[in-house]
């Protein structure tokens, strides 16, 4: 599942599968590199935005993404009061 929602102060993206989840293992026993998902919370950070991972050991995983909306002349969405 894929989700896009446009608030007045901040824009989610969410992005949510029922996998395996991140704390299952690959290969001969290694544990699955995370560096995509330490890049995106870097990114986001430094636009004032944050990013929440959850994967609980049942499986599945929910990486939720969000970043401040910002308004002005070159926004392509007029905030609502």
């Amino acid at each position: 599942n894929v989700r896009l929602e446009f608030a007045h102060e901040q824009v989610e993206l969410s992005v949510e599968d029922d996998g395996e989840g991140l704390n299952s293992y690959h290969g001969e026993g290694r544990p699955i590199r995370r560096g995509g998902i330490i890049n995106m919370h870097e990114r986001l950070a430094e636009r004032g935005g944050q990013l929440v991972v959850f994967s609980p050991p049942t499986g599945g995983t929910k990486v939720v993404a969000m970043v401040p909306a910002r308004h002005g002349p070159n926004s392509p969405r007029t905030p609502t009061p």
